[in-house]
């Protein structure tokens, strides 16, 4: 049992003086704060082969541009953003958008405020990726890198 002022874990006990430099040395080895709290890679960095990405960098950078045009509300950024055609899942059946402009028209119904609500909440260290790709959200969007540059592949209003 650990003494008082110490911190217990199943694998060791550490001194209490000694935590804040244990994360200290865990940030420097992670961009992200809640990976590094872990002590430990964050679990997407390992994963990002999966969806045809080798850069964290290149992903961090595509989220920000993602969140800022979702921010500003930039419709055609969001638009540009997008892997054609591309195929959406709508309550009404799915609908194929072959072009930016015709995603556009139909804006509204694609990045419908759930859809909008994701992305601005994305974050970088919570991504779920697998085989299909990563994903944001509870699926809303899905987006890989597998033909080139990073493009969002799948939509779910």
């Amino acid at each position: 049992m650990a003494g008082r002022g110490d911190a217990f874990s199943e694998d060791f006990i550490v001194p209490l003086s000694l935590a804040p430099l244990l994360i200290l040395a865990a940030v420097a080895q992670s961009d992200d704060l809640s990976c590094a709290i872990h002590l430990s890679p964050c679990h997407v960095d390992t994963r990002l082969t999966m969806a045809g990405v080798e850069d964290k960098q290149v992903v961090q950078v595509f989220l920000e541009s993602l969140r800022t045009a979702t921010r500003e509300g930039d419709r055609e950024a969001l638009a540009g953003m997008v892997q054609y055609p591309i195929s959406v899942r709508h309550e009404s059946g799915s609908r194929e958008y072959r072009t930016p402009e015709e995603l556009t028209a139909r804006f509204d119904q694609v990045f419908t405020p759930a859809v909008l609500a994701a992305i601005g909440e994305a974050q970088y260290q919570t991504l779920f990726i697998n085989a299909e790709g990563a994903m944001i959200g509870d699926g809303e969007i899905w987006f890989d890198g597998w033909t080139g540059p990073i493009l969002i592949k799948a939509i779910n209003p």
